[in-house]
């Protein structure tokens, strides 16, 4: 299938043309999709000016395929991508910015320009770079990825300590995590998402230890068998992790894989698990992974990051 066709196809996918479209019905609708396009508007196939969320393309946990498919098919024939809050324009509720995405594919281009929230113009080679940190991706958020990718590995995440409240041992001590955390703003032009987006908790970590019995309908099987809770022996380590989970480094790390308003949908797996027997600062918790004071990612979280849990009432020193 020519590559113009294969992104028609994906783009009716991603569109949901066929969510209820049974398995041996898909070459068929590929068929006459196809056939209907090229009767309506053949230059439809060469080049293309579409608006749309731009969660396809901000997707850093590289959990969904077809996001992925998608990225690839179309790679190297966008030529600009302007990034906007589309809450303001379209009076949406969207935690991810909409992008205006302009794709010929007659052309190849080696470089696509990006207009990240009215901010200057900056070219990048792969559409991994297009991430929720904007132009300051690469290098330095792209190298803290990487570092803390490597050391999860070896130490653990927070993802894989996380269990069932059905299971959880009534002599231990236990955190419960939201499904879900932050709002969306309407009232800024440069972001999408108020000050508790990067977030695990409450405002008030009280609220958190301990389980909460759940309140109203579970919309769906997978919400109900999601694993909330973090279970930890003693009330120092649970008042230590607390204290973690408000830190700017695991709020940091849990913005490379956060696009949306879930939790529970492995944003996780980037927030490495520490040593809770000690308490750790951000300065402590930075230099673990050899980014010490003056390092440039300490002062992009110190930016990057609001205060929220007023951690830092006279200004971040770490």
């Amino acid at each position: 299938m020519p590559l113009e066709q294969q992104v028609i196809i994906l783009w009716a996918a991603i569109n949901g043309f066929l969510d209820e479209l049974p398995i041996e019905k898909i070459k068929e609708f590929e068929a006459t999709f196809i056939q209907e396009v090229k009767i309506k508007e053949k230059q439809l196939l060469k080049k293309v000016i579409c608006v749309h969320p731009a969660t396809w393309l901000i997707d850093n946990k590289g959990a969904k395929l077809l996001y992925k498919s998608f990225r690839e098919a179309f790679e190297k024939h966008i030529s600009n991508l302007e990034v906007f809050n589309g809450n303001l324009v379209f009076d949406i509720k969207l935690f991810v910015p909409c992008v205006i995405t302009v794709i010929d594919i007659s052309l190849i281009f080696k470089t696509v320009k990006v207009n990240w929230f009215a901010k200057p113009i900056w070219e990048i080679s792969s559409l991994d770079m297009v991430t929720m940190h904007g132009p300051d991706w690469d290098p330095t958020v792209k190298n803290f990825q990487d570092k803390v990718l490597n050391y999860c590995l070896t130490n653990g995440c927070i993802l894989n300590h996380l269990i069932h409240w059905s299971t959880a041992n009534n002599e231990k001590y236990q955190i419960q995590l939201p499904k879900i955390r932050g709002h969306v703003a309407y009232d800024v032009e440069d972001k999408t998402f108020q000050d508790d987006f990067y977030t695990f908790i409450q405002e008030n970590p009280e609220n958190n230890k301990g389980i909460r019995k759940e309140q109203g309908k579970i919309e769906n099987a997978e919400m109900q068998a999601s694993k909330t809770i973090l279970q930890i022996d003693t009330r120092q380590e649970q008042d230590n992790l607390l204290k973690y989970l408000q830190s700017d480094f695991a709020r940091l790390c849990l913005s490379l894989f956060k696009t949306n308003q879930h939790l529970n949908t492995g944003e996780t797996k980037i927030v490495p698990w520490m040593d809770f027997t000690r308490l750790w600062t951000d300065d402590e918790l930075f230099s673990e992974l050899g980014y010490y004071k003056g390092h440039a990612i300490r002062e992009y979280a110190k930016d990057f990051l609001p205060d929220y849990h007023n951690l830092y009432p006279h200004g971040k020193t770490y």
